[in-house]
């Protein structure tokens, strides 16, 4: 089937036929908007990555803790393509929590944050799993591309 395009340069418009497409089935490549569960204890922490990553493309689910983390995924699990994780937190710190993430959603990827490692250093951190450790405070921007990245690439 052809088309016709169409031209006007403010004085008169012309028509004509264009050819079929002779590239059926043919695609445009889709990226699909990142899933990202953010968990942190500090609420304006959590409010500023929650707006950063959205206006970034993202779409953005958040907890304040560990627990509220695990209820999330639970609700949400077939959606998330990362978790940015602190590290220190109240009850379930940053690994118990994805250790407990990673048994309601096996091989969910994380990357952990923190302005304090406490006794863990970053080596620790990516042997249990993480993909990065981004050190607080880090450039909100730079952060969402590098997460968007490794959202996309495959596991």
């Amino acid at each position: 089937m052809s088309s016709l395009a169409c031209e006007s340069r403010g004085i008169s418009t012309s028509m004509k036929e264009m050819p079929p497409c002779t590239c059926r089935g043919a695609k445009a490549p889709v990226t699909l908007a990142p899933v990202i569960l953010v968990v942190d204890d500090e609420e304006q922490i959590l409010h500023l990555m929650e707006i950063t990553l959205r206006r970034q493309g993202f779409q953005v689910f958040t907890a304040a803790s560990g627990r509220d983390a695990v209820e999330a995924i639970e609700r949400i699990r077939g959606k998330v393509n990362m978790v940015l994780l602190d590290v220190r937190m109240p009850g379930l710190d940053g690994p118990d929590t994805l250790a407990a993430l990673r048994r309601v959603m096996p091989g969910v990827r994380c990357c952990f944050m923190s302005g304090e490692l406490g006794h863990r250093t970053s080596e620790e951190l990516l042997r249990l799993g993480a993909e990065r450790v981004f050190n607080k405070p880090f450039p909100m921007n730079e952060t969402a591309q590098e997460l968007w990245r490794l959202a996309h690439l495959e596991p």
